[in-house]
């Protein structure tokens, strides 16, 4: 069991190397882009940042949706070698982890359309106003990210646990 759970690791270790690359390359892009922001007249400095969050969002959905293809891709050939498991229960392991991103996706795109939407109502604010806004709408995003990712990671280990005891009553 811990040589699976090293084989995992090992298997999944480059695609986490690429999710990292892509953050710090947008990292760097959206440092960038702050950086040009400030020389932009006040007033098209909104519609900027809905172009830039709109193409981000875009660029993060295509590149989440190629790591997807490529984690399921390897989640079936390793299910496909597990000779412990039932077509059954390999059937089900694909299905939770393309819920699971189906769900990921699903909260993704509202986050951003409640962040396009919330962008729309600062052009009416004053500058404190804005401040005062974007603090409390990246304190509303984070904790609503928080409590979504805590909730399928419990999901995930309720899972496992039920899995893995289904497993063992097999042998």
């Amino acid at each position: 069991s811990s040589q699976a759970a090293s084989d995992t690791a090992a298997v999944n270790d480059p695609l986490k190397q690429r999710v990292e690359a892509h953050r710090q390359q947008q990292y760097q892009q959206n440092a960038a882009f702050k950086e040009r922001l400030q020389a932009t007249p006040p007033d098209q400095r909104i519609s900027l940042v809905k172009e830039h969050r709109e193409a981000r969002y875009l660029e993060n959905r295509a590149f989440a949706e190629q790591i997807h293809n490529e984690r399921m891709s390897r989640l079936r050939a390793r299910l496909d070698q597990s000779k412990k498991l039932t077509d059954a229960q390999r059937a089900e392991r694909v299905s939770a982890a393309e819920d699971v991103h189906r769900r990921q996706l699903q909260f993704h795109t509202q986050q951003h359309q409640k962040n396009m939407q919330f962008l729309d109502g600062l052009a009416a604010m004053s500058a404190a106003e804005r401040k005062e806004a974007l603090k409390h709408q990246h304190e509303r995003q984070k904790t609503e990210a928080q409590t979504f990712h805590e909730g399928l990671k419990a999901e995930r280990m309720a899972s496992h646990g039920q899995s893995r005891t289904a497993l063992l009553s097999f042998n």
